[in-house]
């Protein structure tokens, strides 16, 4: 055994073969048979075990632990069908497999099926149940004490369950309760527990009576009973007795009309106990009795009731139709054959709240990938009409994930680039876009608009503004505004690390490890290397020659020590091939962690690492998206909108 025993139960069987529970300490419940030498293992609850017992029919385990907490179990499944408070010791009934006895505080308390529980007083610790009579133990004396078991049968009866309330009647009760259940059969038209009861009592004229309606009815001629009680239940309806009624169309088995009359009137308790009563076969009735549970706002007895059903659309259909959006992305994890039913439906419910970026992706996750496209469409419509170009660039963004295959058109594509490239002064690139449009078949919108950009782009310089042409910061070469190579330098390959504001090109200069060097190991030298300091205010210099003395103010001697990694820069040829810098740990140790930023992309990747050459130009990284921003305009983009720029996540302070 793993732990202590705390309790041991014999639940007896053949000689020789005898088996005992065993309570553990550490919550097991263990079967032994005295002729095999392996334990099985019924259960493992969380809780230490202080008592428990085993049902006669061996379905079902009643176990009290350490809080006093009596627990039901159902063997077959493992799953919890109750649990009641204040217990120290419980007891199966013997003679009936649906109650048993729990004892604690002084009280006796007796459980049937899903009722409640009846109490009354009793010292001492329950031992065992059979019939009405329990067995108990208090200090040193045994006793026997019988319980008549009338409060279980009228609650019974209470539910027209006549068979149930009659096997509880046999274990135990009074002629007076006798009698009730004789009646109360009797008015439910149940002819035969009603017999069988009244011959109990000696009731011979009730008898006699019961025996005419039988002989009536045709000897017990079922079609004609149903017949009888339909046209007593029509009665009651029309004498405005709905719940007589209901309950008459019960035992007639009209469900149909029974659930009707429970719904208009709103009695959803009746409906969810008629709906356990019907047999999962009836689907008619049960849909009708689900569709007046949900009406009624009972939305938890009707997924009851579509779950005993099995039919889970419907069941997500309801949790759809009331808005229950997480119970209904939870039923469609486990059921995906189903998420069009869920996600189209939340993506129009958010479109109508004017959540249309959620909306987009509840499309998106409901497969519709062209109701997606046309939501970002739309949205990118609005931000250019509105002109909130800003907008419109983050929705072109977002389209463009997910329409990774979007066409290219060169004509809208260069018109654009002529246009745009001589309002700001750039005549060369300009030139370029419109020779290239000549070329290609236009549509007649855009052809006067370019054969007249052809002609007066004549009249203009034959280079671009200076200040337009980006600059490579590892060789310092202007670079021209069209690049065939695309955005990278034309000399030494170099690729430029835009600003994702501006997209002005940052005086960074991005580097690789070299091999044998992790990501972690370097990013450790880079904390831990303290790099030379320049020395403030310029030297001077003395000269005594004969007759006169000079002093040399604010000129450097050269210094001993080149930086390594600017002697790293010019590391290039003039091949076609990018060669990267790439440094080592030396070459590590003499950076500055101001001047150095790391991109921390999630493994398998690498980290990218970029070193600053113009340390007074302050620049941001985003940890969101691994963008790198001019840091006065990433903080006044934040401060204009409280988010970042390109990826708009927000970070909390």
């Amino acid at each position: 055994m793993e732990s202590i025993i705390r309790y041991i139960k014999v639940i007896g069987g053949p000689s020789g073969k005898e088996g005992l529970l065993v309570g553990l300490k550490n919550g097991q419940i263990m079967k032994i048979f005295v002729d095999n030498a392996f334990p099985i293992l019924l259960l493992k609850q969380s809780t230490s075990v202080r008592c428990l017992d085993l049902s006669s029919s061996r379905n079902k385990l009643a176990v009290v632990d350490e809080q006093n907490t009596c627990l039901v179990y159902d063997l077959n499944t493992k799953d919890l069908l109750f649990q009641e408070r204040n217990a120290n010791s419980v007891s199966w009934n013997t003679q009936y497999e649906d109650m048993l006895c729990f004892s604690g505080n002084g009280m006796l308390n007796i459980k049937a099926s899903n009722f409640p529980v009846h109490q009354q007083k009793m010292q001492g610790f329950v031992v065992g149940f059979s019939g009405s009579k329990i067995f108990c133990l208090h200090v040193y004396a045994m006793s026997s004490v019988d319980v008549p078991q009338s409060a279980p049968m009228y609650q019974y009866l209470e539910k027209k369950m006549f068979k149930d309330a009659y096997k509880i009647a046999c274990l135990g009760v009074t002629e007076g309760d006798w009698e009730a259940l004789a009646h109360d059969a009797l008015e439910g038209l149940d002819f035969d527990i009603a017999k069988k009861a009244f011959i109990r009592i000696r009731d011979l004229r009730y008898l006699e009576l019961i025996h005419a309606i039988e002989e009536f009815l045709g000897a017990g001629d079922a079609q004609d009973k149903k017949l009888l009680i339909t046209k007593q239940a029509d009665w009651a309806k029309s004498s405005n007795e709905p719940k007589a009624a209901a309950e008459m169309y019960i035992s007639a088995g009209e469900y149909l009309k029974a659930i009707d009359i429970i719904g208009d009137h709103g009695w959803p308790d009746m409906m969810i106990d008629l709906a356990r009563k019907i047999d999962k076969a009836d689907r008619e009735a049960l849909s009708r009795a689900a569709l007046h549970l949900a009406k009624l706002g009972e939305f938890g007895y009707a997924a009851e009731v579509y779950s005993k059903m099995g039919d889970q659309k419907a069941l997500i259909a309801m949790r759809v139709e009331a808005k229950h959006w997480d119970d209904a992305f939870t039923l469609v994890e486990k059921h995906p054959e189903y998420k069009t039913d869920v996600y189209v439906p939340y993506a129009q419910w958010l479109a109508e709240k004017d959540r249309f970026e959620e909306a987009q992706q509840a499309f998106h996750k409901a497969g519709l990938q062209a109701e997606a496209v046309k939501v970002l469409e739309q949205l990118t419509l609005n931000a250019v009409n509105e002109s909130r170009f800003d907008d419109a660039g983050y929705y072109f963004w977002k389209l463009s994930i997910q329409c990774l295959d979007i066409a290219r058109v060169a004509t809208a594509t260069l018109f654009t680039l002529a246009k745009q490239s001589k309002n700001l002064g750039a005549y060369k690139l300009a030139r370029t876009a419109y020779e290239r449009l000549r070329l290609l078949k236009l549509p007649r919108r855009f052809q006067d608009a370019v054969d007249l950009g052809c002609l007066t782009i004549r009249s203009k310089p034959f280079h671009d503004t200076e200040d337009l042409l980006p600059m490579c910061y590892r060789c310092s070469t202007t670079n021209p505004l069209l690049n065939k190579a695309g955005h990278q330098c034309v000399n030494c390959k170099q690729p430029f690390v835009p600003s994702f504001v501006n997209f002005e090109v940052l005086p960074l200069v991005e580097f690789s490890l070299e091999d044998g060097m992790t990501d972690e190991e370097a990013e450790h030298i880079l904390n831990m290397s303290i790099p030379k300091q320049k020395k403030k205010g310029g030297p001077w210099s003395e000269t005594r020659m004969g007759n006169f003395q000079s002093l040399r103010l604010g000129e450097e001697p050269p210094e001993d020590d080149e930086d390594p990694f600017t002697a790293r820069l010019k590391s290039y040829n003039d091949s076609d091939e990018f060669q990267p810098v790439v440094v080592n740990k030396p070459t590590l140790q003499t950076m500055s962690r101001s001047d150095v930023f790391i991109l921390k992309w999630p493994k398998p990747l690498r980290y990218q690492f970029f070193r600053s050459l113009l340390p007074d130009v302050p620049i941001t990284t985003c940890s969101s998206c691994n963008k790198l921003f001019h840091t006065d305009d990433f903080e006044q983009q934040y401060l204009q909108r409280g988010h970042c720029p390109f990826c708009r996540c927000k970070f909390e302070e």
